[in-house]
């Protein structure tokens, strides 16, 4: 019986040899490394993505604490709904000197109701509600400033991360052309600079996604309780211009 000639083993093994020690290399490399590694294309493509994510970063770190002080001032006016009255708040210059937006609504309407200038209750619903609805407008355009960055981020970085993808390719292609051989060592920069691009791409877009997600329905949830305070500020001020106790009201 005739012997099958076995497979030449020597390209195999210096494949396989070069293949464990690029994924030892490669291992070892570092962001830093890769980076220095990466033709000049691709270091800026990174260098944008990492912009990007510390100015989307900046972004989110910020509007974090306005919204949460904005909580906080919510969960102060519903206490004061709950166990004060309404001339009890007009007394609280702590409290009204706060940047909640459901602060400001309580604030306008006691300006309203301790001015001399309205003395009919008609006068007083409308006056609450354009001034009402005038502070809710500022305040949604304030809350929305720069969440148009993390917008771009999102939907954007993946693109910029996949245009270093297809460069990182390109790259290899041109190195097999170059090198007349298609192996490990020809392709592995390349695609290594392209895996880099593509996840640091995602990365700027994810927390970008989520947070910017989030702080539009924080704006949405915050807009809603502006609302109901306002409806409940021209309750009240209206009880009392009939009951005629503007005085209590008076600093």
């Amino acid at each position: 019986m005739k012997e099958v000639s076995s497979f030449p083993t020597t390209k195999v093994d210096s494949i396989v040899s070069a293949s464990n020690s690029i994924g030892v290399d490669a291992l070892g490399n570092s962001f830093a490394s890769l980076f220095s590694q990466a033709n000049g294309f691709s270091k800026l493509i990174i260098v944008a993505l990492v912009l990007i994510s510390i100015c989307s970063w900046a972004v989110i770190i910020q509007k974090y604490f306005i919204f949460f002080s904005q909580r906080l001032g919510i969960k102060r006016t519903e206490e004061i709904l709950k166990n004060k009255s309404f001339s009890d708040f007009s007394k609280s210059k702590k409290i009204s000197n706060s940047e909640c937006i459901t602060v400001k609504i309580l604030v306008t309407a006691m300006n309203v109701v301790t001015s001399s200038e309205f003395t009919h209750k008609k006068d007083i619903s409308e006056i609450l509600m354009r001034l009402g609805h005038i502070e809710i407008s500022k305040f949604v355009s304030i809350m929305n400033s720069r969440l148009s960055f993390l917008a771009f981020a999102a939907s954007n970085a993946p693109f910029i991360g996949l245009l270093g993808t297809v460069w990182g390719i390109i790259t290899s292609f041109q190195s097999i052309s170059i090198n007349k051989a298609i192996n490990l060592i020809a392709i592995a920069p390349g695609i290594a600079e392209a895996l880099m691009a593509t996840a640091l791409g995602l990365i700027v877009a994810i927390p970008a996604s989520v947070f910017y997600n989030k702080f539009k329905n924080d704006i949405e949830f915050f807009s809603s309780a502006a609302e109901i305070v306002l409806m409940e500020s021209i309750v009240d001020a209206e009880k009392v211009m009939r009951l005629g106790d503007k005085a209590d009201y008076k600093q």
